[in-house]
């Protein structure tokens, strides 16, 4: 990376539960006994995706991926993680 470089960045978060997913298994809370999809949420991860302005390819940066990843990856449609 140069100085004056401009670059485009882009973050997904792919998973914002807690360490074991929502719904928790067992439990009767509100969240996880909701009928509203935005409350199932995998585990915590992110992408990150950039690239230099007017690149085609992005580079990609996994953020804590853990044993949710494969199914976060497909749910959004992620491209083919180097």
């Amino acid at each position: 990376m140069q100085s004056g470089e401009n670059f485009e960045n882009r973050i997904l978060f792919l998973g914002t539960g807690t360490s074991s997913g929502i719904p928790v298994i067992g439990c009767r809370c509100a969240a996880c006994t909701s009928s509203d999809p935005r409350d199932r949420r995998t585990r915590t991860s992110a992408l990150l995706q950039t690239r230099k302005s007017g690149e085609a390819e992005w580079g990609h940066l996994l953020i804590d991926s853990g044993i949710d990843l494969r199914y976060q990856l497909l749910r959004e449609g992620a491209p083919l993680v180097r």
